[in-house]
């Protein structure tokens, strides 16, 4: 199975990583995200709803699929704001991201600010 995880990490493509305002990052693999791979942002109570692109949110299905019972860290500008365990498949591409600021962290993630060094986000487990 650990074959198989970290060829999922391989769908996703790599990216330009200067350009990273989201990762999610698991035992075997790590998937960079950049402003173009998500949809839509919006912030809420207890955090920001990001929406994926939809051939990404097909991806991160599978993946999640794969994925059942690992945990996923979410990061945001390179700090950790979650670390959920994943239980089921995730269909949709909806991801709930923890932020202490977030009308801030919806300006990040869409690519109309930049990161400043992790300020966006409230830090988690690091296990």
């Amino acid at each position: 199975m650990r074959g198989a995880l970290a060829f999922a990490a391989t769908i996703w493509g790599a990216g330009v990583w200067a350009d990273e305002v989201m990762t999610l990052q698991w035992e075997a693999g790590v998937i960079p995200l950049q402003p173009g791979d998500i949809l839509a942002a919006e912030a809420g109570e207890g955090g920001v709803a990001v929406q994926l692109e939809p051939e990404l949110a097909r991806d991160f299905a599978k993946l999640t699929e794969l994925l059942i019972g690992e945990t996923m860290a979410i990061l945001v500008c390179g700090t950790e704001v979650a670390r959920p365990m994943i239980r089921a498949r995730i269909d949709g591409g909806r991801i709930m991201v923890p932020a202490e600021s977030s009308a801030e962290t919806v300006r990040v993630l869409l690519g109309e600010v930049p990161c400043q060094g992790g300020a966006h986000g409230k830090a988690g487990s690091t296990e």
